[in-house]
């Protein structure tokens, strides 16, 4: 064969042997996640056997949010739990959010409208909203447990009866559920799933729900705290800057020596996060600059990092199959093992990149999106770390944030 074609050979059979072995170790850790860390519906199956029902109450910051408040009160209304009531804070809304709320509750006593006007300028809009609401509606710091939630999520019928089962069974003093993520447009199917990908990667679930050398996570679309964590904590007063309350939690937990559960909701609630591609980029580059702790270098990194183990490895592994079963062999000696290799590559990465897709209940077809979703993803963490190096605002909860690259 000639010299280039060596050439070309050998650096496509390499990347097939990079990709093999690195998502050979991702299933691996699929797997063990999988088998060490129980999913939402383990609280069905405890639900059904408890012996106690301690007051809960759940409390939705809401900021212009009439597309989805009436999905959420449906659900709320919904819950099977015996002792739980529901504080809609209402955050300076413009539109008919408390309106279309109160015409869906109908009067129903579990739940209350609590209204706030205005934001102070050192807090952030949802951190007040909910922080107003457990200091001024009377009752709610009488529960036993406060759970506070995303307006934009669906809870099952036993969600709250699940959370509350299982944040007792497994001794934690947060939970946090990791909703099921709704995919109906073509971003919310192809990009989500790779941009979900790239943060667990960055936060695995294993890691999150250690004692010892946690990595700090959670998901602020479900956290459900015993009253006195979330007292010694600070409760939202010490996370008032945050942008993502979440993780500021999760950190401060892990600094005051709480336990604290990361667990997939796996189907007991849903999310519907985004409505369109501009408030999806938007978001998505908030939670990535988050989570990189402001540090563009580091979103850079995970940009160029996820581009070439999610796009650019599997389709030169894909020419690699695909040129070898063209050319029907390319004679030698190697062949048999090129083909193998490759083989096995695709078939590792397919099943790796399935069972994550399976577990989040996203089309298996979708798989076959993956390096595009992945390239676009890549642009989101990059277009992060530019955001944060020229200092432009974040829109976020009908506010600008200037946020401050490191």
């Amino acid at each position: 064969m000639p010299i280039l074609t060596n050439i070309v050979l050998t650096l496509l059979a390499l990347a097939a042997a990079v990709q093999l072995l690195f998502w050979f170790v991702g299933l691996f850790k699929i797997i063990r996640t999988m088998v060490a860390i129980p999913t939402g519906k383990l609280g069905l199956s405890l639900a059904a056997v408890r012996t106690r029902t301690p007051s809960v109450c759940v409390i939705v910051a809401s900021y212009n949010e009439a597309r989805v408040i009436e999905g959420l009160v449906r659900s709320l209304l919904a819950q099977d739990y015996p002792n739980v009531r529901f504080v809609l804070a209402m955050d300076r809304c413009t539109d008919d959010t408390a309106a279309i709320a109160r015409r869906v509750i109908a009067g129903d006593s579990r739940f209350v409208i609590h209204e706030i006007r205005e934001c102070p300028s050192d807090w952030t809009g949802k951190c007040h909203a909910v922080w107003s609401a457990v200091c001024d509606v009377p009752g709610v710091r009488d529960s036993e447990y406060l759970v506070f939630a995303d307006a934009d999520t669906i809870f099952s019928p036993r969600c709250v009866s699940a959370a509350t089962a299982l944040i007792e069974h497994r001794g934690v003093d947060m939970l946090s559920l990791i909703s099921t993520l709704v995919g109906k447009s073509w971003f919310e199917l192809v990009v989500q799933p790779a941009n979900s990908i790239e943060l667990m990667r960055q936060y695995p679930i294993i890691s999150a729900n250690r004692d010892k050398a946690r990595r700090p996570f959670a998901d602020g679309q479900f956290l459900m705290f015993s009253k006195a964590a979330y007292e010694k904590v600070g409760g939202h007063e010490a996370v008032r800057h945050a942008l993502l309350d979440d993780l500021e939690f999760a950190r401060r937990m892990k600094m005051i020596g709480q336990r604290v559960g990361v667990l997939l909701a796996d189907g007991i609630l849903h999310c519907h996060m985004y409505p369109d591609w501009t408030a999806f980029s938007r978001g998505w580059k908030r939670i990535f600059m988050e989570a990189a702790h402001h540090k563009s270098a580091r979103l850079i990194r995970y940009g160029i990092m996820l581009r070439i183990t999610g796009t650019v490895i599997p389709l030169m592994t894909l020419g690699l199959l695909g040129w070898l079963l063209a050319e029907n062999g390319l004679g030698g000696v190697w062949n048999p093992w090129l083909l193998a290799l490759a083989s096995s590559s695709i078939g590792i990465w397919a099943l790796a990149i399935g069972t994550v897709y399976w577990i989040a209940r996203a089309p298996l077809w979708s798989v076959l999106a993956f390096p595009l979703g992945a390239w676009i993803s890549g642009g989101l963490l990059h277009a992060a770390a530019k955001e944060l190096r020229s200092g432009k605002p974040v829109n976020w909860g009908g506010r600008q944030y200037v946020l401050k690259s490191r």
